[in-house]
């Protein structure tokens, strides 16, 4: 076999390979390697062989040391065995390359001989990786940075339109009860009075996204969280909550968090699920005297839960038509809404309950159809009550 592997012809055939080959023999010798090993490490083939098993790659080739990698190998109930492992080095000229490093053994007649290191340079799927994490933190740090703006542009607009709204209101009210039943003005007057309804309801709104600070965290069970959301989400609309069916999934999961924040991020959540199955339906559910449906059910939300890396995931699925992709870039911007009477702050203020914690919202399709809503929690909240990180506030900016 040795004979054939100091061969040029076997040292035309390591060339052919794409990825790097280094072999040793099994005291730890490097016998052969190709073109590419030396490209990808940025070291001469020649110095390549010269070198000894745990020289390769400073330690990494065999980070257990190449005793301990025969003895596994040999142990193998199957008389082989491999490992694969990342790396990232640097080359001799101060160039980080990232690796996947692949070992096996060589055999001739059942018998170990060598082993084979393959070198493959994940170097573009690492970087591209790194560009897109930094494309979406900094997506996400507009978006703070958009949310802090709205949020004080909300307090001034709450502060300066509250007053005169309400004088509008009361003044229209009163003007109302003194007109005279059959007056033309009356008709006026009550569309005078439900213009400025449909202005507090913004500015109640505006108030009340501005007013969304985390505050003390607490150990929250999750399962509790979801069903104090859903009797408030059917305490505002009962009609469509018995109307829907709910699958809810068991979770014995904890967060650190501000309760109320979580029952507000769910809420509004639920609420946009139970509108988004309503549509279609409309004019044809009936309600009964306490409120609720008579119409039976017209779809189903769902509710699963993951846990991984410290992280929590709420998911919430309905099967209603769905999400237009055209409109999704703006779902969680403040007043968009697709209903011909709506306010528009219930998915942005969810976004905002949710990053006070750290976390992130994410709407998809789901599969099937309809809409897919996973809140991102992590188990133990980022930063510091009052909406500030690492010393300083959303405002900040």
């Amino acid at each position: 076999m040795l004979p054939f592997i100091k061969s040029t012809y076997f040292e035309n055939l390591l060339d052919s390979f794409s990825n790097g080959v280094i072999l040793l023999n099994t005291a730890g010798r490097v016998y052969a390697a190709n073109s590419a090993a030396a490209s990808i490490l940025g070291i001469p083939r020649e110095a390549i062989l010269a070198m000894e098993g745990d020289e390769l790659l400073e330690g990494a080739a065999f980070p257990d040391g190449l005793q301990r990698f025969l003895e596994r190998a040999e142990a193998a109930e199957d008389g082989s065995y491999s490992a694969s492992i990342p790396l990232t080095m640097a080359r001799p000229d101060g160039s980080l390359v990232h690796l996947t490093l692949n070992r096996s053994l060589l055999f001739d007649y059942n018998k170990v001989f060598g082993i084979i290191v393959e070198l493959s340079d994940v170097s573009g799927i690492v970087l591209a990786h790194e560009r897109e994490k930094r494309a979406l933190d900094d997506r996400r740090r507009i978006a703070k940075l958009r949310a802090a703006g709205l949020q004080q542009l909300s307090m001034a607009v709450a502060h300066q339109i509250r007053n005169p709204l309400v004088s509008i209101g009361g003044m229209a009210r009163m003007l109302l009860r003194r007109s005279a039943p059959a007056s033309h003005d009356r008709e006026l007057l009550t569309a005078i009075l439900e213009s400025a309804d449909r202005l507090e309801a913004i500015v109640r709104a505006v108030g009340a996204f501005a007013e969304i600070r985390r505050g003390e965290t607490v150990a929250v069970a999750v399962a509790e969280m979801v069903d104090a959301a859903r009797t408030e989400t059917a305490a505002r609309l009962p009609h469509l909550y018995d109307a829907v069916r709910w699958e809810v999934g068991f979770t014995q999961e904890e967060l650190r968090a501000d309760p109320d924040l979580v029952r507000l991020a769910l809420r509004e959540v639920f609420l946009n699920a139970l509108e988004a199955i309503a549509t279609g339906h409309e004019g044809r559910i009936a309600i009964n005297a306490d409120g609720g449906s008579e119409t039976g059910t017209i779809g189903t939300v769902r509710l699963e839960f993951d846990a991984a890396d410290g992280t929590l995931m709420l998911r919430v699925e309905d099967d209603g038509p769905g999400v237009p992709e055209v409109i999704r870039p703006y779902l969680f911007d403040p007043f968009f809404t697709t209903k011909a009477v709506g306010v528009g702050m219930g998915l942005c203020m969810a976004q905002r309950a949710v990053r006070e914690h750290g976390g992130h919202i994410e709407i998809s399709p789901r599969p099937g159809g309809g809409a897919r809503v996973d809140l991102h929690f992590p188990k133990t909240p980022e930063g510091h009550p009052n909406g500030e990180e690492d010393g300083e506030t959303e405002n900040d900016g």
